[in-house]
């Protein structure tokens, strides 16, 4: 589902609740919504419009120890085309029964904004919250990298999940 300029969340709402009808109790729906529609839209997000919610085609659920590779399908828009999705699966990058060891090095990073406006942002958003102005605040942050190779996806997740197994990295 995608919205224009302006999120329509009675559309919204009647999509995910036709869309979700009858479906497995596990179906999940990613996306988002922009947090501020009086601000120009930069660029990149350009495409995404003021709303999208996503229903991935594959996705990897974890369960305690169980980890499960889905293929999510919706009926009326796919079965003409399990011949096209049976080759995607058969096409997806499976990773080596042994894990890749080492990622790419890093051989540039550019922040926006840098730590130094971060932090400033920060802390005049924990001011204005001890100020009682505000209660909550979604601060975002982008970090691009250049390395010397090629990165997997899988070996970054893998790499990620490792190191802080608790956290959400984006």
């Amino acid at each position: 589902y995608e919205a224009g300029e302006r999120p329509d969340f009675d559309r919204l709402s009647q999509y995910m609740t036709h869309h979700l009808a009858g479906a497995h109790p596990s179906i999940r729906y990613y996306g988002g919504i922009r947090f501020d529609g009086g601000r120009a839209m930069s660029e990149e997000w350009s495409s995404f419009g003021s709303l999208r919610m996503v229903l991935p085609r594959f996705e990897l659920v974890v369960d305690g120890s169980t980890v499960e590779l889905v293929c999510n399908l919706v009926p009326h828009h796919d079965r003409a085309r399990l011949a096209s999705i049976l080759d995607e699966i058969r096409a997806l990058p499976w990773p080596a029964k042994e894990a890749a060891s080492g990622l790419p090095r890093a051989v540039d990073r550019h922040d926006q904004p840098t730590r130094a406006d971060w932090m400033a942002r920060v802390q005049e958003s924990l001011d204005i919250i001890d100020a009682n102005e505000i209660q909550k605040v979604v601060l975002a942050r982008r970090s691009t990298f250049a390395f010397d190779g090629s990165v997997s996806p899988i070996d970054l997740i893998a790499r990620l999940y490792a190191e802080a197994p608790n956290r959400f990295h984006y």
